[in-house]
């Protein structure tokens, strides 16, 4: 919590100073309010070139509006470009007055300190100012979000460095913390404005978030499906146990990264292979933001493959909560007198488990779908999208900070302190096992003798690390 309150309180203090581009003349050109006054987001003599970057002309185009008086250069760091032509609600009008007019974003017209317009092509381009409930957020989604990459860093590592958490199902944690980690880090930098639009760093800025979405995406759902396949009484594949793991490791690798890198090479064709752009809808790339330009190639490329998976993820969460329910009522008959009373923790067990497979499912990312879908004021999502945005402090929590994860890293990154750690006189004479679980799953319900011979606990574990 103070790692984010710092960044919030650093992006704070230094976005709203922007990176230079606010250049103001408020006097120039309006020396008689009564004659009314707008204002040009370009210094005098210069335009919007096809990046929508104020470059020098070889004349000052005509004023907005003849006879208004005009004031110049951006009144603020943080805006946003009005797109009429995306979404009808953005659509605007210069008053006569000089006052911007968009009656879909505010009632009442805009004054000059907060909009400016330029020449652009045959019609105008119109900035507004972010409101400070807009200016917040933009400050909020990237500082969550670099908030979020040393927990995924840490998750990364913790999984790496301790063999015995660098199974099957720690690999593909791996896999789906890296594919988050390098959607956070670009998606953070152009969120703050390093990418301008309509260069080469900014295209491929959006190919590697597209493809870091992707890849994040598909991974997740190899999470659900590897838990349902675990509780589904299928017969596992031949081999040993280290065999199995692998084969099933190549398999989800294919399919994750294989899927990804197919759709991405979809919109590489369409968005750049003029021969392709020009007959089917093209994503258009970093033509005035580092990601898709019109909504419809947003919803085909991304809100599509995205809606697939989480609703796949979302049955394969119920059918596997089913299963575990089936599991538990078949495992209750074997279940002895003395273990009666360890029903409270194996249910908050159940419980804890259940948590992770449906924030592992991604319910946030469902929401992000029914908000693209639904529309409405942009507020009403502001705590699910906060939510994907901390998404690496969740994945921490869940799959890191637990007494268990703590034990390994400290025995294999602090051996003496571990050893020191160590009860003498508490090993077991015998142990007897019972396995209650499917051929392919990894839990089992375990029975230990201590010296005297009486049963000390009947306790479910998990030999394998979720």
């Amino acid at each position: 919590m103070r790692c984010l309150l710092a960044w919030l309180l650093l992006l704070a203090a230094a976005c709203p100073r922007g990176r230079g581009e606010v250049e103001r003349n408020d006097t120039g050109g309006c020396g008689d309010p009564a004659a009314g006054c707008t204002r040009r987001c370009c210094a005098e003599g210069h335009r919007f070139d096809a990046a929508l970057r104020c470059a020098p002309a070889p004349e000052d185009p005509p004023p907005p509006r003849p006879g208004l008086g005009q004031l110049r250069g951006y009144p603020c760091a943080l805006r946003f470009r009005l797109r009429p032509d995306r979404d009808p609600e953005d659509a605007f009008q210069l008053l006569d007055d000089g006052r911007l007019l968009a009656p879909g974003v505010a009632p009442e017209p805009f004054p000059t300190s907060q909009f400016c317009v330029e020449p652009l092509g045959d019609g105008l381009a119109a900035f507004l100012c972010f409101p400070d409930q807009r200016r917040a957020v933009s400050v909020a989604y990237p500082a969550c979000m670099l908030a979020s990459l040393p927990c995924l860093a840490a998750t990364f590592l913790a999984y790496a460095v301790v063999p015995r958490l660098r199974n099957l199902h720690g690999k593909v944690l791996m896999c789906h913390v890296a594919s988050l980690f390098l959607l956070y880090l670009v998606l953070a930098a152009a969120d703050l404005g390093a990418f301008r639009p309509g260069t080469v760093a900014c295209v491929v800025a959006a190919f590697i978030i597209y493809f870091s979405f992707l890849a994040s995406f598909f991974w997740l759902n190899v999470m659900c499906f590897d838990i349902w396949w675990t509780f589904s009484g299928f017969r596992p594949l031949r081999g040993s146990e280290k065999e199995r793991e692998h084969k099933k490791f190549v398999m989800y690798s294919v399919y994750a990264w294989g899927s990804s890198s197919l759709l991405l090479l979809v919109c590489l064709l369409t968005d750049r292979h003029p021969y392709v752009r020009e007959r089917v809808l093209s994503p258009q790339f970093g033509k005035d933001r580092c990601w898709f330009t019109t909504q419809s190639a947003e919803a085909a490329y991304f809100y599509g493959p995205m809606g697939l998976i989480v609703l796949c993820n979302i049955v394969l969460f119920v059918l596997t909560a089913l299963r575990i329910v089936k599991l538990k009522k078949e495992t209750a008959m074997l279940k002895g007198e003395e273990s009666r009373r360890h029903d409270v923790e194996e249910n908050k067990q159940r419980f804890v488990l259940y948590l992770k497979l449906f924030v592992v499912m991604g319910v946030n990312w469902g929401m992000e779908v029914i908000s693209f879908a639904a529309g409405g004021p942009q507020y009403i999502w502001y705590i699910t999208d906060i939510g994907n945005t901390l998404q690496g402090v969740l994945i921490f929590l869940i799959f890191v900070w637990k007494e268990k994860i703590r034990r390994l890293l400290a025995k294999r990154l602090c051996p003496r302190l571990a050893r020191g750690s160590g009860r003498p006189g508490s090993q077991t004479r015998g142990t007897l096992s019972k396995s209650v679980a499917t051929p392919s799953s990894s839990y089992s319900i375990t029975t230990k003798t201590t010296c005297n011979g009486e049963t000390s606990r009947m306790a479910r574990e998990e030999s394998d690390v979720v």
